[in-house]
């Protein structure tokens, strides 16, 4: 469950405001070639490249890895005028925010953008987003005190 909530915010959230502080639509800048390479939890890695892109769209497949074997491989298309309203987010658990921040990425502080969203249990979901990564600018998701997704790698092919 926590590694498919990892990689549902990665895929959804695109562009976050709060308190007047706008998070960039980080895929926006993607290229085709443009690849990511996350671990999950577990023995788990998931790969994303960018196979496709418009002025309106991105095309990103996303490869799920276990023990070094590809053992899902999916095709996803998102619109790169996709916004996220926080404002007009209706959760049960509370409002997310959004802030400014510092993470690891690679062993180097990065400056990022930090979105947290109160959830079920009391625990909160952080995810960090750095324009230095491509494809989607996710560095890391956390849920409560468990990592759920850290990037490995990432270039341009």
């Amino acid at each position: 469950m926590k590694v498919l909530l990892a990689v549902g915010v990665c895929m959804f959230i695109l562009a976050v405001s709060a308190d007047d502080l706008r998070m960039p639509n980080f895929q926006r800048t993607a290229k085709v070639g443009d690849w990511v390479m996350v671990k999950l939890e577990g023995n788990v890695e998931m790969k994303q490249t960018v196979t496709g892109v418009t002025d309106k769209h991105i095309v990103i497949m996303t490869e799920m890895i276990m023990d070094g074997t590809v053992i899902n491989t999916s095709t996803s298309e998102s619109s790169l005028d996709d916004t996220y309203d926080p404002e007009k987010y209706d959760s049960p658990h509370g409002k997310p925010k959004v802030y400014k921040g510092k993470v690891k990425l690679k062993g180097e502080d990065v400056d990022c953008w930090i979105f947290e969203q109160p959830v079920a249990d009391g625990n909160v979901l952080k995810a960090y987003f750095s324009e230095k990564v491509p494809v989607n600018g996710m560095v890391r998701s956390e849920l409560g005190d468990t990592v759920t997704l850290e990037v490995i790698d990432y270039g341009r092919e």
